[in-house]
């Protein structure tokens, strides 16, 4: 009897379980239709979707302001990159960053080159993948340097071969001899990575992903030189063209 009463308060207490993750647990219950959802799912998809427009409204006021500033004064420019560089130096939320790192590039001003130096050394490997982004997207001496500087002391594999083909997005001895590093590197990924790069450029497609090749040709170009002192290196590079066909990506 003991036993069939206790059968009793279980399969109870069972069915109400049930019946009330039915009713109020899940956004499925049998009242989701009307609309009557549990309060704590309510205020979970508040919660959310003010993230969601929070994170909207920030970055289209960033959009806008980059926007504003473009082809103006450095001063104006400056000011709207210090905005940015907060951003991506201090907020907490990775999306924000992110998007604030790709529209600094817009903006030609010491703030933009500032940030991004020091962005380079971010914890975050997002951060840093997406500051050689940035910087392929810059053309000059000094963005070469820093992703040679990052192939060389990044201590993520991804980080080097995200500066590796970003190497291959400019023309001239300073980048040829900066991929140099990634052909004698053990990791193969890095070294045909620095292939494909190499052939966007010097324009050499015949060589191919041959690393053996690509290592003696720089070192026919550049033996022993360091980017310095490489002919042709005191001259503005250029970034690179799309090959037809081309693997860089």
């Amino acid at each position: 009897m003991v036993r069939l009463q206790s059968s009793y308060r279980l399969a109870s207490v069972t069915l109400l379980a049930v019946f009330s993750l039915s009713l109020f647990g899940c956004a499925e219950g049998q009242f989701w239709r009307t609309g009557k959802y549990a309060p704590w799912v309510r205020k979970k998809w508040e919660a959310e979707e003010q993230i969601a427009d929070t994170l909207f409204a920030r970055k289209k006021r960033m959009t806008e302001a980059v926007a504003s500033v473009a082809g103006g004064t450095v001063e104006s420019q400056q000011e709207v990159a210090q905005k940015l560089s907060e951003v991506i130096l201090r907020d907490p939320i990775l999306l924000l960053r992110l998007h604030a790192l790709k529209l600094i590039t817009s903006l030609d001003c010491p703030k933009t080159a500032d940030t991004l130096a020091i962005a380079a050394s971010d914890p975050s490997s997002d951060i840093r993948i997406a500051t050689v982004e940035a910087l392929k997207r810059i053309p000059g001496q000094d963005s070469i340097y820093q992703l040679q500087e990052i192939l060389a002391n990044d201590t993520d594999d991804d980080v080097r071969i995200a500066a590796t083909r970003a190497l291959g997005n400019f023309q001239g001895q300073t980048s040829v001899r900066a991929l140099a590093l990634a052909l004698e590197d053990r990791n193969p990924a890095l070294q045909i990575s620095a292939t494909e790069s190499l052939m966007r450029a010097t324009g050499q497609q015949s060589i191919g992903r041959d690393v053996a090749a690509w290592q003696n040709y720089v070192r026919q170009v550049a033996p022993g030189a360091d980017a310095q002192t490489i002919p042709g290196s005191n001259e503005e590079p250029q970034i690179a063209k799309e090959p037809s066909g081309g693997t860089f990506r």
